[in-house]
């Protein structure tokens, strides 16, 4: 018998049901330390123990137990006479196997351990189902996530395209320093609401644990605006307000800093412009 052959039966061997002969040599198999069929045995030792927990027990009809009750009542008379007659001839084990008791025991078992064997396998797909069912909602958490972010960078597109229509937007241009040549920024500057919206192209990745920083300038007064990282292509996005205390703005400039920025510039100079 191969191992998957035995693993039909090792259902019945955990519920104690397997043919004596059977029962045996799948003891002897197991006992020899084969991997597949142990693994198997014990998932179906934890099922039925499983099963066994989760089933509430359930009391028969009133009218059912009357019925088994009267059938004892009616057939004890006859099984003690039974009990009292001598034997009059012995009874061979062939004869026995094959006699209607016999037969209907062993349907009752088959039946039986296949109804205990459905159910295993009832409770062994409802639990894959629930793991598949808790991926599928992680899944999900993920897609709502990623619409979300998908959203909000359509919304700042949208703004971004609607920038330089609006009468009180200025535009000014940031220019790529040595340390950054190919780089280029516009920045919109919307006095009504006070807010700055910067959109770089042909800056590099800062590296790993590295960020880019805005900066606002007045006089020899640098004021942080914000945080920002770049595509692999180089292009990058923020919208910074501007506080309202702040005094008169004469440049911006962009530098390359630690991640999460810093309180004051201590890289180097990748864009700058002046604001009129």
């Amino acid at each position: 018998m191969t191992c998957e052959e035995r693993k039909d039966i090792i259902p019945f061997y955990a519920l104690g049901t397997l043919d004596p002969v059977e029962t045996e040599s799948l003891r002897r198999h197991l006992e020899g330390g084969c991997p597949a069929c142990n693994s198997e045995y014990s998932s179906m030792q934890s099922l039925a123990s499983d099963l066994a927990m989760s089933l509430e027990p359930v009391a028969p009809p009133i009218a059912v137990r009357e019925r088994l009750l009267r059938r004892i009542a009616d057939q004890s008379p006859s099984m003690k006479i039974a009990q009292n007659q001598p034997a009059t001839k012995s009874v061979s084990p062939s004869m026995k196997m094959n006699s209607p008791v016999s037969t209907g025991f062993d349907w009752f078992r088959s039946m039986t351990t296949a109804a205990i064997a459905a159910a295993l396998a009832y409770f062994a797909a409802s639990l894959a189902f629930q793991e598949h069912q808790t991926v599928l909602q992680k899944r999900l958490v993920q897609v709502e996530s990623q619409l979300t972010e998908m959203q909000s960078t359509r919304k700042s597109t949208e703004q971004m395209i609607s920038l330089p229509r609006s009468p009180a937007m200025q535009m000014v241009t940031l220019q790529g320093t040595p340390d950054a040549p190919g780089a280029k920024a516009d920045l919109f500057y919307d006095r009504a609401r006070g807010v700055w919206y910067l959109y770089t192209t042909g800056l590099k990745p800062p590296g790993e644990k590295r960020a880019y920083e805005l900066w606002f300038i007045v006089g020899d007064t640098k004021t942080r605006a914000g945080v920002f990282d770049v595509t692999p292509d180089g292009e990058g996005s923020i919208v910074a307000a501007v506080p309202p205390d702040i005094g008169r703005i004469t440049l911006a400039a962009i530098t390359d800093e630690p991640a999460g920025g810093s309180l004051q510039p201590t890289g180097k100079i990748r864009l700058a412009g002046a604001i009129p």
